[in-house]
């Protein structure tokens, strides 16, 4: 059976292409995943999009901040939802980044075998038991993360 795969999106008024992002990940080869959108108190389409994809897949879970708090804030939240769960693997992608169609797959293949990740996204997190096991691309000096709200 494959590794869980949690997949987090945190969405601000993302709704131009967010459908087509949101179909990549939900259409990706690799089947077992768990998909929890954080939408961040947007005012376009994109809570609209967020559901309709919902009731159709029961993979996807959807958190709505009552306001915009931020990038680092609704990613923050995402995590704390997701260590919950107890995925193999987290992947969190913008909400405008199309993964390849079997982008997990071969990520996950290339992990295993290199520890080396491919770096089409600008967010990797691999954890297994709550203990964060390998990397993210650097960040910013002026990134803080801390409390949310």
């Amino acid at each position: 059976m494959q590794p869980l795969v949690s997949v987090l999106i945190c969405a601000y008024n993302a709704e131009k292409y967010f459908a087509q992002s949101l179909a990549a990940v939900v259409n990706q080869t690799w089947r077992n995943l768990e998909i929890l959108i954080v939408d961040d108190g947007s005012t376009d389409g994109t809570p609209s999009i967020a559901r309709r994809f919902q009731e159709q897949d029961g993979r996807i879970r959807i958190i709505s901040n009552p306001r915009n708090l931020g990038f680092m804030a609704s990613l923050n939240i995402g995590l704390d939802e997701l260590v919950k769960s107890g995925g193999d693997i987290l992947r969190a992608p913008m909400p405008t980044i199309l993964p390849p169609p079997a982008g997990l797959k071969k990520s996950w293949a290339r992990w295993k075998k290199t520890r080396i990740l491919p770096r089409w996204e600008p967010i990797w997190r691999f954890w297994r038991k709550k203990t964060i096991k390998a990397c993210l691309p650097p960040l910013p000096e002026t990134a803080k993360f801390g409390k949310t709200p």
